[in-house]
């Protein structure tokens, strides 16, 4: 009987160990982004980390809510109007990740880029552009919270973490992530709590987005000129 139970403990698989999880707070305070759309764009952002062995949770924050009791370790996704020229940016920007490790990174969105590239215009609300703009956004935001994750890493040839990224690739069925980049951010997201600094006192709401050294830039496969090419 004791050999029959040590050969049933023998067979019992380990236990898998939990992916890295990271909270990205989504934040969009002058309503740029349709909110009907935020249950698709959090389901394309967590999926697309989830398939590639990661766990993120996608939350977009709330008017008055107090960003301090999110856990870390978190990255900030900041939704703006249009392209800011004091950002030091090309024509076109999709989006740019700003932070030093140690310090708290925020990712800035430059929607209306966004949609010239998936040509869009800035009415486009139907239920097939608004899939389409989730999707974008989901890879535009995923490849800059890896550069954020692993600053040092670079771009690679293909996929999620092209130098360019394009209509084709922004909407395509899947995307890749590489397997390099993916070990990198894994590593990272594990490390994160060692360099993610003090928690503040309770019941600050103080939240700073610091202007540091750009880290990455998405460029669209537009021109200025051509601001709604398909």
């Amino acid at each position: 009987m004791a050999a029959w139970i040590f050969l049933a403990f023998a067979f019992v698989p380990l236990a898998k160990e939990p992916a890295p999880a990271l909270t990205l707070v989504w934040h969009d305070s002058t309503h740029q982004f349709p909110p009907a759309g935020l249950v698709r764009l959090a389901a394309e952002m967590e999926t697309l980390f989830r398939e590639n062995g990661l766990s993120l949770t996608f939350l977009a924050a709330g008017k008055h809510q107090d960003l301090w009791t999110i856990p870390e370790p978190r990255v900030n996704a900041i939704v703006l109007p249009g392209e800011d020229r004091r950002f030091g940016l090309p024509p076109n920007a999709m989006a740019a990740a700003f932070g030093e490790r140690g310090e708290k990174y925020g990712i800035f969105v430059f929607l209306p880029s966004v949609r010239r590239t998936l040509g869009h215009r800035e009415s486009a609300t139907s239920p097939r552009h608004l899939a389409e703009l989730s999707r974008a956004l989901a890879r535009i935001v995923a490849h800059e919270v890896v550069h954020v994750l692993a600053p040092d890493g670079g771009h690679a040839e293909s996929g999620l973490m092209s130098e360019r990224l394009t209509r084709g690739e922004l909407l395509a069925e899947a995307i890749v992530l590489d397997g390099a980049s993916r070990e990198r951010a894994s590593a990272a997201i594990r490390a994160m709590k060692e360099w993610a600094g003090p928690t503040p006192p309770t019941g600050s709401s103080k939240f700073p987005i610091p202007a540091v050294p750009l880290r990455s830039i998405v460029r669209p496969e537009v021109r200025p000129t051509c601001p709604f090419a398909k």
